[in-house]
């Protein structure tokens, strides 16, 4: 039997072409009973096959009607007012005219809002003026105009995860703790504890930053610090973990100057303590996980001057002192190479063995281990203490002075 549609020959058992899908003769009856499961399965075939056909027609009409939109006039126009208001906007930014920079990205908007590089840089003008919810709208609409632009719906991700920790500051932590004095000497006694510094980072590289802070607790002469990690989930701010530690190094004679930086090493991320004072230096290396919380992975311990006392993790590593009073500066500085040889050998696993520097004579600060490194990405500096005695006091007060990096 032949298909009066396109003329090919199909079996007598057919009621529709199995090449093109057109009812057969006329004159043929409609089965009866059960259809054949052979013939039901051909007629999904092609059905799909023409849908597929159909479907690819319409998208190849839309992109012909996208390139001839863009190829006419009115297209060609409408690209070339978007790119002139976005170059007048990257010129207010660069010179730093933020409120023409705004109106300049808003009117590229407003001529093509589907295109994504205004709303992103819309994004980041707000976001350097501090203007959170701003920047979530813009992001929003961006996302919402774009169908969904994957990079627009990450900024929003990020956006939102910061001002959900920020509003957290603001409402909870702050008004229950404060914010420490930054910048300015003051006495132990008389200097407020509370928030000193924040920073938020992927530490468990799920596409969502957490947050971790430092706050400083005056505990008379103990003097510590409360670090802590909060994520953000569903919405939500809770606390992953705390913990407090001492920012007096041990050896504390006269001045103790302690440092807190973070470190990124092969995915993962570290928080450095670095405390200095007279004749003794300590090195603490925090790791920071959203499972384990904030552990010590490696604590290291350094004394001396005509001695030399290396420990790790609480344990003597390496000791020496000298015979006599004859100072053989070969034989000292041999023995000072050899201990730093192990503390280099411990930090490797964080990326920090340069860290173990040893003094440098030429530097006003005699410090047995470094701080982060300006310029390096993988090192942000957080805040620094330098606690010292008065010299002008009698009774030997201790002051402290906090600054934030």
């Amino acid at each position: 039997m032949y298909c009066d549609n396109c003329g090919r020959e199909n079996s007598p058992n057919n009621y529709y072409c199995e090449f093109c899908g057109a009812p057969l003769p006329s004159g043929q009856k409609e089965p009866e009973g059960n259809f054949s499961q052979k013939n039901i399965i051909k007629g999904i075939h092609i059905s799909r096959n023409r849908v597929i056909i159909i479907a690819g027609a319409v998208a190849a009409a839309v992109c012909i009607a996208v390139a001839i939109f863009l190829l006419s006039p009115a297209g060609a126009e409408s690209e070339s007012k978007y790119s002139e208001a976005m170059e007048n906007a990257d010129m207010y930014y660069d010179n730093m005219e933020y409120d023409s920079a705004e109106d300049a990205y808003l009117e590229a908007i407003d001529v093509n809002p589907k295109k994504k590089d205004a709303y992103l840089k819309l994004a980041d003008l707000y976001s350097k003026q501090g203007k959170t919810n701003k920047c979530k709208g813009i992001l929003s609409d961006g996302k919402r105009e774009t169908g969904g632009d994957e990079e627009i719906a990450h900024e929003l991700d990020i956006v939102t995860c910061a001002s959900g920790y920020d509003e957290y500051l603001q409402n909870e932590i702050i008004p229950e703790e404060g914010k420490t004095v930054l910048n300015e000497v003051c006495y132990l006694d008389s200097c407020p504890g509370g928030l000193v510094d924040t920073y938020y980072a992927d530490f468990d590289d799920d596409s969502v930053d957490e947050m971790i802070t430092v706050s400083y607790i005056p505990n008379d002469a103990d003097c510590e610090a409360l670090i802590r990690v909060f994520q953000f989930e569903d919405e939500e701010v809770s606390l992953v973990d705390e913990k407090t530690t001492p920012i007096i190094s041990v050896g504390f004679t006269g001045t103790s100057l302690c440092s807190f930086y973070l470190k990124e090493h092969e995915g993962d991320f570290y928080l450095v303590q670095n405390s200095g004072a007279d004749f003794g230096d300590e090195f603490i290396v925090f790791g920071l996980d959203k499972v384990e919380g904030i552990k010590e992975k490696k604590r290291l311990e350094y004394c001396g001057d005509l001695y030399m006392d290396f420990s790790v993790d609480g344990e003597r590593v390496f000791y020496f002192e000298e015979e006599g009073e004859a100072h053989d500066e070969y034989e000292y500085d041999s023995a000072f190479e050899k201990g730093l040889g192990i503390y280099r050998d411990e930090l490797k696993a964080f990326g920090l063995q340069d860290k173990a520097a040893g003094y440098s004579y030429e530097s006003e600060d005699f410090r047995m281990f470094s701080n982060a490194k300006e310029g390096d990405e993988s090192e942000i500096s957080m805040c620094s203490f330098m606690i010292t005695y008065d010299d002008y006091d009698e009774d030997e007060e201790l002051t402290v002075e906090i600054w934030s990096d």
